[in-house]
């Protein structure tokens, strides 16, 4: 019985779907799949300020941070020398909130995100690290830590690259996961 269904399928006469139901099919498809680039940088930046707050409690960035003054996680990253601690810092601050966004970011958005890692990441540098060096020069805290270029070049690249790289990660086992793979029967 099944046979002859199939070979029935295959010989029926092909019809095509009325035009408007196609258009308005991919439309809908675009629409759901389509991420405002201002709307994920957004979503981005508020989990970063929420991640990034909390890396604060353990690890200072130029000096702010973390609760009661003292230099937390730098203490031991400092024995490294400035530049271990720039990378491991800038690595902490937004390679946290690049793990925690890569675990709530809906598929498209994270897909949108994986395709232009190095403009979020580097606008998000740019402003939530521009913002912790502004602050801790307006309030005087940050007179232990280098002030270099290279300090400053060492932690934004490592912030960007960490942050890409989990991403890159997350969303590679995220599609793993929802990818049904079977596996040849000997």
């Amino acid at each position: 019985m099944k046979n002859q269904e199939f070979e029935k399928f295959l010989t029926a006469e092909t019809v095509a779907p009325p035009p408007q139901l196609t258009d308005s099919i991919i439309k809908s498809v675009r629409r759901e799949l389509a991420v405002a680039p201002a709307y994920l940088f957004a979503k981005l930046f508020l989990i970063h300020i929420v991640v990034g707050g909390i890396t604060l409690l353990f690890c200072p960035q130029f000096g702010i941070g973390p609760l009661g003054g003292s230099q937390g996680m730098a203490h031991w990253t400092m024995l490294w020398g400035p530049k271990v601690c720039a990378m491991i810092c800038g690595a902490v601050f937004l390679g946290g909130s690049a793990l925690v966004a890569s675990l709530l970011l809906a598929k498209p958005e994270l897909f949108a995100l994986r395709r232009h890692l190095f403009v979020y990441y580097g606008l998000m540098v740019l402003i939530s690290g521009g913002g912790l060096f502004i602050a801790s020069k307006v309030l005087s805290t940050g007179s232990h830590f280098p002030e270099s270029a290279a300090f400053l070049g060492i932690w934004s690249l490592a912030a960007v690259i960490s942050a890409s790289f989990l991403t890159f990660l997350i969303a590679a086992a995220r599609r793993l996961r929802t990818t049904n793979f079977s596996l040849p029967s000997h």
